[in-house]
């Protein structure tokens, strides 16, 4: 069933403005496209991640539309590219679409 572009573009705002709920302000919220958003966290920790996304899912089950987020984190070091980070992120989150049966 389709919704259309309207109703689209309304559940990817609420997923933007829930993430920024989720997160200090002085963290970046950035949709890196289709249905995809980045989070940048600067300063944070293995552990402190771990709460942060915590916190998303537990925000994400109050959005109307009813959808799952798969949430996929990694942590840069003083060296590391982006790149690499990123694609770590990517890669734990599509092990959560799996495991929600959603690949």
């Amino acid at each position: 069933m389709t919704h259309g572009h309207a109703a689209g573009d309304r559940v990817l705002c609420d997923v933007a403005n829930m993430l920024k709920q989720a997160v200090r302000a002085e963290d970046v919220v950035a949709r890196i496209g289709g249905d995809e958003f980045a989070v940048l966290l600067r300063g944070v920790n293995d552990a402190a991640l771990a709460d942060i996304v915590q916190r998303i899912q537990a925000l994400s089950a109050t959005l109307e539309h009813g959808y799952g987020l798969a949430v996929g984190g990694a942590v840069g070091l003083a060296g590391d590219y982006l790149v690499d980070i990123v694609r770590l992120a990517d890669a734990r989150m599509y092990t959560v679409k799996r495991q929600q049966g959603r690949d």
